[in-house]
């Protein structure tokens, strides 16, 4: 008998059939048994797979805080030169002058948060077929608490930087009704104020004397910081090619010139390139495709030189403001740890119990530049 030569067509409908009823990561096991040898079938192998968790925004990864429980940021303004009386060198030179500041900011712990996992020995052994398998089992349960751990440490960066924006947003959402005889006190310097559509915040005092909000802004009694971008997430090359104008426009004005872009309206000076993060969310990326990155993009680096970080969110509050792309100061944003410990203890019942504790204080600074990209209202 010869044998029958198989076409294309005839191999995938002969596969199709095979695989019809095939059972592939099927929930439930049956067992079958061998009827040859009137014998169980053994289970032939026993696979896992395992997950690096990579550390993802790694700058924000601030130093270990193994005492106190609170940061408290000071923020000292740039003094004001005095008038210089070449007669009598410079006004009121035996009368102390003072500095001035910003309010102080204070961070405060996130709390403790727990993971734990219980190692029952005797069930593992009886599910395993040697001792190398039911060993790789043990190990996996003390790793799989580090990486949950990471997991969570990623998100709470992403989660953190978030909370930095939605912080902005709602000062400038919150703002105060500025009336011409308003009366600004010293307690009062860092509020937010609004006049129609600008929103500008207090940087000296005031008195009850009439002053417009033009002249408030002219005089330094009130300051515009100017950190929010309403821009729609790009969709072609041109608007991705008006996206990374504009992004560079933003490194630009931060890194050569004087702005009032952070928390507190403090001013900044220009930031150091090699400082500045660019922090984009994914979604944005697939449309700045390779003729938007030309002539824009040197790998992952604008032409300006601000490193650009991807994210798949930045929290959900943040998200559903529609935050997404900031260009922040790297060294104003921390998780910093102030406690972790893992533990294993052996209880009597042929069991061990792994704990892992951490507790982290997050921190972002009223002083330190900020830009946000979101979506329009």
């Amino acid at each position: 008998m010869k044998n029958k030569p198989i076409s294309k067509e005839e191999l995938s409908s002969l596969i199709k059939s095979i695989f019809a009823n095939a059972k592939i990561a099927d929930p439930t096991f049956t067992p079958t048994t061998n009827d040859y040898i009137e014998a169980v079938n053994k289970v032939g192998d026993v696979v896992s797979f395992d997950y690096d968790v990579v550390n993802e925004l790694d700058w924000i990864d601030g130093e270990k805080m193994p005492y106190g429980s609170t940061i408290e940021e000071i923020i000292k303004d740039f003094p004001m030169p005095l008038e210089n009386v070449p007669e009598n060198g410079i006004v009121g030179n035996d009368v102390p002058v003072y500095p001035t500041y910003r309010k102080a900011a204070y961070s405060y712990s996130l709390g403790s948060e727990r993971w734990r996992e219980t190692r029952k020995h005797d069930s593992i052994q009886k599910a395993m077929r040697n001792e190398e398998e039911a060993s790789k089992y043990f190990a996996d349960i003390a790793y799989k608490l580090e990486t949950g751990y990471r997991l969570f440490r990623n998100d709470a960066k992403k989660a953190l930087l978030g909370k930095f924006a939605c912080k902005a947003l709602d000062n400038l959402a919150n703002a105060t009704a500025y009336t011409n005889t308003v009366v600004i006190t010293n307690n009062e310097v860092g509020k937010y104020y609004k006049s129609g559509n600008e929103v500008a915040i207090a940087f000296k005092t005031k008195t009850a004397t009439s002053k417009t909000w033009t002249d408030a802004l002219k005089d330094g009694t009130l300051v515009k910081p100017e950190f929010v971008t309403e821009m729609a997430i790009p969709t072609d090359t041109e608007t991705g090619e008006n996206t990374l104008i504009d992004f560079k426009l933003k490194v630009k004005q931060a890194t050569k010139s004087k702005n009032h872009s952070c928390l507190s309206g403090g001013l900044i000076p220009n930031v150091r390139q090699d400082l500045m993060k660019l922090v984009i969310n994914l979604s944005v990326v697939p449309t700045l495709d390779v003729k938007t990155y030309a002539g824009a993009f040197h790998e992952d680096r604008l032409t300006s030189g601000v490193e650009i970080e991807e994210v798949d969110s930045f929290g959900k509050e943040a998200d559903e403001k529609g935050v997404w792309a900031m260009l922040v100061d790297s060294r104003g944003v921390k998780l910093r740890n102030q406690f972790m410990e893992t533990i294993a203890v052996e209880t009597a019942d042929h069991m061990t119990q792994y704990d892992k504790e951490s507790r982290d204080i997050p921190f972002y600074a009223a002083s330190t530049y900020l830009h946000i990209w979101k979506k329009p209202e």
